[in-house]
């Protein structure tokens, strides 16, 4: 270990080997360097000490002070960086997309007519329904009326607002599948003014129809059409002869039939009038193949009461207030003879239809009926919409029977 002593130039130590060995090597190093100083082995001043063999033992190094440096110390400013900024995205919003405009076509005068405040194309128009009369543009102002502008088995409709010409086919089918195998029923309009309105009332008559016990099997043998055909007038008067009498109102049958069968292949038909020729109370009258309605009567069973005269040849159990003349005849729902007592069927009913009875007044007083109310007795206040069974098997079978 060095022994250290301040201020001292002069250093002693003792070298061990490992000690003489640095020493070897540190001196070969400062006489590459011209940095070494001669030692002295005391008390002899000519004695060389070899750098490469120094034996161990006890040496004293004379040494200059070396000089301490003074070192200028250079300060480097320190430099505070510039914080980069944070970018942080600017939101660009979305654009409000403009609408494309399409240029408006510039429609010559040619091509356009004048209907109050609209202006309407070449070939649109008006429909009037009553009269199925189409009133078209024509171009330059020019509106022309043309009859049955639809063509044969086609109607105009009037549109809200809408100068387009639509059609539609004159004869709706409101009950059926349309087969020709069924019996075609065609309700014939009398004083309506629209289509919608008929059609309207005409619904009225087929949930009427479906209220009764006719069922799916008879009423599956039915197509019933209303005929869009308000131009008609079937009403001829009242208190109308016929054999052996009058009748409160009557109309022209041969017209109504015909158009039925030339319009939609009726077999029947039953006219709805707008209540414009109502008589009293009455609300229908029929005769064999055809019957007259008016509207007011739809909210009673007397749609299917008047079927059951035009097309199964029912005949009214109402009391007509008087006997029956000599040679009338009961007819089918009727009986001229009476059995024991009200609870017994008739004698005509009596093997066929055991669970009816024979109740006094069917039209005429003297007749009989099967059954306390039917359908066929007097509508409005606690009718019904059930016919009896004689009604329904000799009347309304016999007459489908020959239907699909």
């Amino acid at each position: 270990m060095l022994a250290k002593k301040n201020y001292l130039r002069h250093k002693s130590f003792v070298l061990d080997e490992v000690g003489a060995t640095l020493i070897t090597t540190i001196f070969t190093f400062l006489a590459a360097t011209n940095l070494v100083i001669p030692l002295f082995t005391p008390p002899t001043t000519d004695q060389t000490v070899s750098y490469e063999s120094i034996t161990p033992g006890r040496y004293l190094i004379c040494s200059m002070p070396t000089p301490t440096p003074t070192l200028i110390v250079t300060i480097i400013p320190t430099f505070t960086p510039t914080p980069t900024p944070t970018l942080l995205p600017t939101e660009i919003p979305s654009s409000t997309p403009i609408p494309s405009i399409t240029p408006t076509p510039t429609v010559s005068l040619a091509e356009t007519c004048q209907v109050g405040a609209n202006t309407i194309k070449k070939g649109e128009g008006l429909c009037d329904e009553k009269s199925n009369t189409v009133t078209v543009c024509e171009g330059n102002n020019q509106m022309v009326q043309k009859q049955n502008f639809c063509g044969q088995g086609q109607v105009c409709l009037s549109q809200a607002g809408n100068f387009q010409i639509k059609c539609n086919a004159a004869c709706q089918l409101k009950l059926g599948t349309g087969a020709r195998t069924k019996a075609d029923l065609v309700v014939l309009a009398e004083d309506f003014n629209s289509y919608s309105d008929f059609l309207r009332n005409v619904d009225k008559e087929v949930a009427a129809l479906n209220q009764t016990n006719l069922g799916a099997a008879r009423l599956g043998k039915i197509n019933l059409w209303a005929l869009l055909d308000l131009n008609q007038t079937y009403f001829l008067g009242y208190n109308c002869p016929i054999t052996g009498g009058s009748v409160v109102a009557c109309w022209d049958h041969i017209k109504a039939i015909t158009t039925a069968m030339s319009s939609c292949g009726g077999d029947t038909y039953s006219i709805l009038n707008n209540d414009t020729h109502r008589v009293g109370s009455v609300g229908g009258i029929a005769i064999w193949g055809g019957n007259y309605l008016f509207k007011f009567a739809l909210d009673f069973p007397t749609f299917p009461h008047e079927l059951g005269h035009s097309m199964a040849g029912l005949v009214d159990e109402y009391s007509f207030g008087i006997a029956a003349p000599s040679g009338a005849i009961a007819g089918i729902n009727c009986s001229e003879k009476a059995s024991q007592s009200e609870t017994t069927p008739c004698p005509k009913w009596a093997t066929r239809f055991p669970s009816v009875g024979c109740y006094k007044r069917c039209g005429y007083t003297n007749f009989y009926r099967p059954t306390i109310r039917s359908i066929m007795d007097r509508g409005g206040t606690g009718a019904v919409y059930d016919f009896n069974e004689p009604s329904l098997v000799d009347g309304w079978d016999d007459i489908l029977k020959y239907f699909q």
